[in-house]
């Protein structure tokens, strides 16, 4: 069904996040980040792939993306209060 709804509305950012999620629960972390990466490149500030990202990043060690991940949250969040 993800991959029917991506072909119908390949930049509908909620779908790109749930695709990265499956494909990280299913062991696929090259696709994940791909995906991740492809969803930033169309929303630059979303709250949602930020954070599952950023959780991707640290459950693969990845300290120094993870920080950078964190203070690109920490710029939004500043923007928005």
């Amino acid at each position: 069904m993800l991959k029917q709804g991506f072909t119908l509305a390949p930049e509908y950012e909620p779908l790109i996040n749930m695709m990265a999620i499956v494909h990280r629960r299913l062991g696929d972390n090259v696709t994940t980040e791909k995906l991740y990466r492809y969803g930033l490149n169309i929303e630059p500030g979303s709250l949602t792939i930020l954070s599952n990202y950023r959780l991707l990043l640290e459950l693969q060690g990845r300290k120094e993306d993870v920080a950078r991940i964190e203070q690109q949250l920490l710029s939004i969040e500043s923007r928005v209060c």
